[in-house]
């Protein structure tokens, strides 16, 4: 006889990953009955994985979940690695800990129904895992990325595989999980921005404009050389086209970056490639750099 469940429904979108939608969840878990020895079972997109790893993370004290990632973003980053999390004062992923799903069952079918634009959100963090940890892998991206279509199984495993190895390395990101970041300190400033302005903005696409200005970036502080950098915003710019930077707000985005979870003291910290496949991590960069770049371009 199959097991009881009862299915719980959030509303979609980056502005309902918040305390308020947990506690709805979590409401939901008491009304019915749910004890430290039931599943959470996550299916849904990257937030759902995020939202909803975070509710059983805590709910009393911590019960078990499984993610089953329904878009391509949350196939090849979010449902993996451990990291859970929920939107505070208009800040990305403020509030979270790390908990690992005991199961994360990746279903390529499910992105047959989604749209393009979808599926683009999900590329941009695939080619930023390329990008920091595997230069054959990026190669192959750079050779026959469509953003419009539905990338091969293989890209999806190897993505995916690329991920969970890192962060089995390094599961509460002391050390080399940083590299993940790449993209991040500038993109989650971009999607902070936007919510606070009640605009929609996707992950991928904001990942996409950070990757193209950390990598001008590094080759500004010389971790990078030009040829290289030039070949990552061209690609960048040719298959996510469009900057997510507002004119006259990089004051404002320089200041979001101050809450960045990777900065140490009043320092701003990057992950940068030096080159593809190869990242440093913990790079301090004074305030003055961002916000020359940031109006240079």
């Amino acid at each position: 006889m199959a097991e009881a469940f009862r299915l719980i429904t959030i509303s979609a979108g980056e502005q309902h990953k918040t305390l308020e939608t947990c506690r709805q969840v979590w409401s939901e878990l008491e009304a019915q009955g749910a004890g430290r020895d039931s599943i959470l079972i996550n299916l849904g997109g990257g937030m759902v994985c995020d939202l909803g790893g975070f509710a059983a993370s805590v709910y009393k004290r911590g019960i078990r979940h499984i993610h089953i990632p329904t878009s391509l973003l949350a196939q090849v980053d979010a449902a993996i690695g451990g990291k859970t999390g929920v939107n505070h004062l208009g800040l990305k992923n403020q509030i979270g800990s790390f908990r690992p799903a005991i199961r994360t069952l990746i279903e390529p079918a499910f992105l047959n129904t989604l749209p393009a634009s979808h599926l683009r959100e999900g590329l941009a963090e695939m080619v930023k895992t390329a990008l920091v940890c595997n230069k054959s892998f990026w190669e192959e991206i750079r050779g026959s990325l469509n953003p419009c279509e539905k990338p091969p199984d293989s890209w999806i495993r190897t993505a995916a595989l690329l991920k969970k190895n890192i962060c089995d390395e390094d599961p509460y990101e002391n050390g080399r999980r940083k590299i993940l970041n790449f993209g991040h300190t500038v993109g989650h400033a971009i999607e902070s921005y936007y919510l606070s302005v009640n605009k929609a903005v996707t992950h991928g696409e904001a990942v996409a404009c950070g990757m193209k200005y950390e990598s001008l970036l590094a080759v500004r502080l010389g971790i990078m050389n030009e040829a290289d950098g030039q070949q990552i915003t061209d690609f960048l710019d040719r298959h996510f086209p469009g900057d997510l930077i507002p004119a006259g707000q990089e004051e404002a985005l320089c200041s979001l970056m101050r809450h960045d979870k990777k900065n140490l003291g009043t320092q701003i910290r990057f992950a940068l490639c030096e080159k593809p496949g190869r990242t440093v991590f913990d790079v301090p960069v004074p305030e003055t750099e961002i916000l020359s770049l940031l109006r240079k371009l």
